[in-house]
């Protein structure tokens, strides 16, 4: 027999009719001889007693794919008949059986089957069975805790010999349902990459990608190997393929790695960036730069010496010297110590707190010159270097500087 992954629970009823009153499936006592009355007819009870039979191991369902297993007795079915205690050969008789769950749980799929002695086919029932003949079956379904199903058969004898006596054996069975169920976590690793670069750069000033490796995953990333093939307008010190062997990458961490390029020609260009490691699929990234080819011509202008408590006046001036235009210039001037009432033409800012003038130029077409004027009073005396620095973007393109001999004043 073919076992499934479900438990069958049954028990069986044998019954034996003939002469004799009826007796146990496991142990049946001779026919007797019923002495007849004055009528010479058999004496019937009112009331037949129904017959409850337990403890027989369950006999599988023909046909079906349960498991057969000896079911603990509160686990059990209980099965009764109620059949005439005798019958009269070549007349049809009635049976009553009743299925009964006494365990403390809802049943499900409860089958009941049936066989008898062949001088006897099924007549009629209710309800009717799923399949009449030997053995017969009927679905039952589901039968709560300490609920019951009756059925009524009608047996009908065939034409052969129906001999001494009537046997009928039935089986009510079902199926236990048994469930697990469990979870885990599944450790996985997630690899992120974002390159950022300046938007835009100059043709021959070296330039810094950066790119963040972030382990989004729930285990450490092993083996991360990085790798690009420089386009043809981008150079390294290392040459056109890049490899880099970063290693492990915790989870959560996010590993920085900082690459210094130089753009050599103007247009835009496209880098591509491939990661790749133990147990993950390649992450691929890229970004886009364009680089111009900028002239920028700057120049600071300023007394050389300067006397102590007087102002003095400074002068820078920026010039597109190249044949592109030049967008988002900016110049930056750090004060040095020494200079106090610092003030500027309209454009420029101050920051305090870097104590730098910044001056958003904007942009520059070629051949176009702006200037800015600025002015402090000398309060301390020494060298000061007045430098100041040109940028596209976050690019550094052009400095100048600038040197001032601060003399103290001397004393009448």
């Amino acid at each position: 027999m073919r076992h499934s992954p479900f438990a069958c629970c049954g028990i069986v009823v044998i019954l034996v009719l003939g002469s004799a009153q009826v007796g146990a499936a496991q142990s049946l006592p001779p026919p007797q001889v019923l002495p007849p009355t004055s009528s010479d007819t058999p004496t019937i009870p009112a009331t037949p007693a129904p017959i409850t039979l337990s403890g027989t191991a369950p006999v599988p369902l023909p046909g079906s794919e349960m498991a057969s297993a000896t079911a603990s007795p509160s686990s059990r079915l209980r099965v009764q008949q109620v059949l005439p205690p005798l019958i009269s050969a070549g007349k049809p008789f009635t049976a009553e059986i009743t299925v009964t769950n006494p365990t403390g749980t809802t049943v499900e799929e409860v089958y009941l089957t049936g066989t008898w002695s062949p001088a006897y086919t099924l007549g009629s029932a209710n309800p009717p069975p799923a399949r009449s003949d030997t053995p017969a079956t009927w679905l039952l379904g589901r039968i709560g805790a300490g609920e019951q199903r009756r059925l009524s058969i009608t047996f009908v004898p065939t034409s052969g010999s129906p001999g001494t006596e009537f046997r009928t054996e039935f089986e009510a069975s079902y199926r236990i349902h048994q469930k697990s169920m469990e979870t885990t976590r599944i450790a996985q690793t997630h690899i992120g990459m974002t390159v950022e670069a300046p938007p835009v750069v100059v043709v021959g000033t070296p330039v810094t990608i950066r790119l963040d490796l972030k382990n989004k995953g729930t285990m450490e990333a092993q083996s991360i190997r990085l790798h690009s093939t420089m386009p043809e307008s981008l150079t390294h010190p290392k040459g056109p393929e890049l490899e880099a062997e970063i290693g492990v990458i915790p989870a959560g961490h996010t590993e920085v790695v900082p690459l210094v390029v130089t753009p050599t020609r103007a247009g835009t260009i496209r880098a591509v960036f491939k990661l790749s490691g133990n147990g993950m699929s390649e992450v691929e990234s890229a970004v886009t730069l364009t680089a111009i080819e900028a002239k920028l011509a700057l120049n600071v202008y300023g007394p050389r010496e300067l006397p102590q408590g007087w102002p003095g006046t400074y002068e820078v001036t920026i010039r597109n010297d190249g044949r592109q235009a030049a967008t988002g210039v900016h110049v930056q001037i750090p004060i040095p110590t020494g200079y106090t009432d610092l003030r500027a033409t309209p454009g420029a800012q101050l920051d305090p707190a870097a104590n730098t003038l910044v001056w958003p130029v904007g942009d520059l077409q070629p051949g176009q010159e702006r200037k800015l004027i600025w002015l402090g009073v000398a309060s301390q005396s020494g060298e000061r270097t007045i430098t100041a620095t040109a940028r596209l973007g976050a690019t550094a393109v052009q400095s100048s500087h600038w040197q001032t001999r601060i003399n103290t004043l001397a004393t009448p």
